[in-house]
Parts: C-alpha cells; sequence; structure tokens
C-alpha cells in the first residue's frame, strides 16, 4: 500500500512499523513463545521500503498470499488485519483524500482476498 503512489512518506513508514510490532506479537503469541523480533521484522520491512516491486512481481506476490492466507486456519483473520493495516497506511497520508492508485491497489486487494486467489 505504501508503494501504491510510488512513493513512501514518513507517515506511511511510521504506520508499517506499528504493524510490524502488532504482527510479531500475534505471531509470538499463536506460537506460545518469542521466535521473532520486531528488530528482525524491521529489519525485514527496511528490505521490502528500499526498492518497489515491478508490477509483475507485485502481483505474483499478492497471488501467493491470497492463496496462502486461504489455507491457514487463521487465514480470514488475517486477511481482515492486513486490509485494515493497508487502510491505515493509505489514511495516515492521504489527508485530504486518499491517491487513486491507493483506492485501486485496496480494492484489488480486498477482491483477491475475497477470492482466495487471482
Amino acid at each position: 500500500m505504501a508503494w501504491a503512489d510510488g512513493t513512501i512518506q514518513d507517515e506511511e513508514r511510521t504506520a508499517l512499523e506499528a504493524y510490524c510490532f502488532e504482527l510479531t506479537h500475534e505471531v509470538n503469541r499463536s506460537l506460545g513463545a518469542t521466535v521473532l523480533t520486531a528488530a528482525e521484522v524491521l529489519r525485514f520491512l527496511d528490505v521490502l521500503l528500499r526498492r518497489r516491486l515491478p508490477m509483475l512481481r507485485r502481483a505474483q506476490t499478492l497471488d501467493w498470499l491470497a492463496a496462502e492466507l486461504e489455507r491457514r486456519p487463521d487465514g480470514r483473520a488475517a486477511r481482515e488485519r492486513m486490509l485494515r493495516w493497508c487502510m491505515r497506511v493509505a489514511e495516515v497520508s492521504g489527508q485530504p483524500r486518499w491517491h487513486p492508485l491507493e483506492r485501486q491497489w485496496l480494492k484489488t486487494l480486498a477482491e483477491r482476498f475475497a477470492s482466495g486467489s487471482a
């Protein structure tokens, strides 16, 4: 979502970092042990934010993610959490309104997640 309009604003990065903290907590809680640290997740986020993936690679990643979440017992909750955070990322820099590419990306995510695949 942060890359939807081609740039990542500071507010978007802050929202993504907050998502990383929530995700780290949720993974560790579900496993009953600390297997992932926020620092590790933030380092991975840095890698992801260094460059925007080409459109085809983004579509392939989304296809994989939708299929993977469809197989998981917690997939529905994970999809809902992901969409909620995508909206939050778009909202933090979307004042007074979202960028049209952010709206399109969220629509694409919602459609693929609803169908469970591309």
